[in-house]
């Protein structure tokens, strides 16, 4: 129960404190690289947790763009074999990677309501979506945790121009039009693939 509670407060800490896109910071603690860039200045905020870093995997990136990525979902994510906008999340859509996630059809769901499989690779991921005269894009960011060294993100972000290089990579941008969101929502559900259905 404590190992439990200590990774839950390491989560609200990195989702209050960790600017999007930023190195996670286990890996930092595993490497020791504390340059004094960090937001707690260098010092981990959670010293009883740095040990535990140790089992989170190095990242790996690019994610292939052949990679197949598996989403868990439930009965109402999908009408026959679609899957639904509300089914992914617009800013950070939670899939696991092929490589790190063996005989994934045969794994219990971390929410047994959850018990179905949505699949998609880093090429099917929507590109050129013209939103309010603004271009946006999906990419994948390999983010493994504590308890899933599997664990990666799709994210949704304006697409490279001249003046930003690297558009909204790695951390990504949400269009503020409810029109726009739902859009986006709808390109990505339709990309995916009902693999596995919930029950």
């Amino acid at each position: 129960m404590e190992s439990l509670r200590r990774s839950v407060d390491f989560q609200r800490w990195r989702r209050r404190h960790l600017p999007t896109g930023q190195a996670h910071p286990k890996h930092r603690y595993r490497r020791g690289q504390h340059d004094g860039h960090e937001p707690w200045g260098g010092r981990a905020p959670y010293p009883e947790l740095s040990a535990r870093a140790i089992s989170v995997r190095e990242l790996d990136e690019p994610i292939p763009a052949t990679e197949t990525l598996y989403r868990w979902i439930a009965v109402g994510d999908v009408f026959g074999s679609e899957v639904l906008p509300h089914a992914v999340d617009l800013a950070r859509s939670s899939v696991n990677r092929s490589k790190y996630w063996s005989d994934p059809f045969h794994r219990p769901p971390f929410d047994p309501a959850q018990n179905g499989l949505a699949a998609i690779t880093g090429a099917d991921l929507p590109v050129g979506l013209q939103l309010n005269d603004v271009e946006y894009e999906f990419f994948t960011v390999d983010w493994p945790e504590e308890d899933n060294d599997a664990h990666a993100e799709i994210r949704s972000g304006r697409a490279p121009t001249r003046e930003r290089p690297r558009g909204d990579r790695p951390g990504g941008f949400k269009p503020k039009s409810p029109d726009a969101k739902t859009k986006l929502r709808a390109e990505l559900s339709q990309k995916m693939r009902v693999v596995k259905t919930p029950t």
